[in-house]
């Protein structure tokens, strides 16, 4: 409690912002009837902004000026049938930003994938395959659909440095821009740090640019690293959710690791035939129902739904009219009344 006044010059960092609002309230709980500042609470993509003191633009604004890009090659192209597509190829630039890895080698033209081989460090397997195809795509009659295929690789890789003139002339980017900037940023001796100290909490599988940020915030003393893993999967090297864990548990021996073993208990399995998709939300309402006559506390329940189509009838049919229900999954806008009156 003597330390809380010094909490506001902390800055908790989670994968998500979910992690962060059951974080302030386990803070609240902690200190009932303290008065002091929060430190700040931040969602790895806002403590990357926040970094950076850039924003990430929203991918619609970034599709059209991909689209724009796209459209100086092919005139006829238009933004519907680009669309789904080009949220591909945006992920796509934005891995390898993240991954701090080299677009001009990860697009060279399949002809030339013996130098991504060498880059890489492929198997013999991999090798093999990568040989099959390169033998396919030598030949000199190829099919249509080859030739396209072929032709889109390409633009793709030439597009990628269009694309960053464009957003660098108008300060727009994607986060992995951001990811990378701040990655070959934080370690220099002028960075200008806004807190005193950084709390990474609840990461697993990091990408090169976070594997680099944090490990500077360690080698600097002003970050701590907070791992949740469970016995099974770390001590049984077979396991290969424990892998990524495995190794950062090698690499910053002082993180401070919180290791459950609740994968080995006993679990209750229930399961029960519904004969159309809406019966689940009913049954599920009703488990719900004779489970909180049990005493189970809702924000400690979890419903998981494998058809996103399924929210609004579980919302529904939830029996809890006194508490608040925490939805973390997106919901396509087809499906909403808005789109029906459109």
């Amino acid at each position: 409690v003597e330390d809380l006044p010094l909490l506001k010059d902390h800055c908790y960092v989670f994968p998500t912002k979910r992690g962060g609002v059951f974080f302030k309230q386990y803070l609240l709980r902690a200190f009932v009837g303290e008065n002091f500042f929060l430190p700040a609470i931040l969602s790895i993509e806002e403590f990357v902004e926040k970094l950076t003191h850039r924003t990430i633009t929203d991918e619609l604004t970034l599709l059209f000026e991909l689209f724009k890009v796209y459209q100086k090659r092919d005139k006829g192209l238009d933004f519907d049938r680009f669309y789904a597509w080009g949220r591909i190829i945006l992920k796509d630039y934005d891995e390898i930003d993240r991954y701090m890895a080299d677009a001009k080698k990860i697009y060279l033209g399949l002809q030339e994938l013996k130098e991504i081989e060498h880059v890489f460090g492929f198997n013999d397997e991999l090798r093999e395959i990568v040989a099959n195809f390169r033998s396919i795509t030598d030949k000199q009659e190829k099919t249509k659909l080859l030739t396209e295929f072929l032709q889109i690789w390409e633009a793709v890789g030439q597009v990628h440095a269009q694309f960053q003139e464009v957003l660098t002339k108008k300060q727009l980017c994607y986060g992995g821009i951001l990811y990378r900037q701040l990655a070959e940023n934080i370690g220099e001796s002028s960075f200008e740090h806004p807190f005193r100290f950084y709390h990474i909490c609840g990461f697993n599988a990091l990408s090169k640019s976070e594997e680099t940020i944090f490990d500077q915030l360690v080698a600097k003393d002003i970050g701590q690293l907070y791992w949740d893993a469970d016995v099974l999967y770390m001590a049984d090297r077979k396991e290969e959710a424990g892998n990524f864990l495995r190794g950062y548990k090698t690499k910053w021996p002082d993180s401070i690791w919180m290791l459950e073993d609740s994968l080995s208990s006993h679990k209750n399995v229930s399961i029960a035939a519904v004969p159309q998709s809406v019966g689940q939300a009913h049954i599920g309402a009703q488990l719900l129902a004779a489970g909180a006559e049990k005493g189970w506390r809702p924000e400690q329940t979890a419903i998981v739904l494998a058809d996103e189509k399924l929210l609004l009838p579980v919302l529904y049919a939830l029996p809890f009219n006194d508490h608040r229900v925490n939805v973390t999954m997106g919901y396509p806008v087809k499906f909403t009344v808005a789109y029906d009156l459109v």
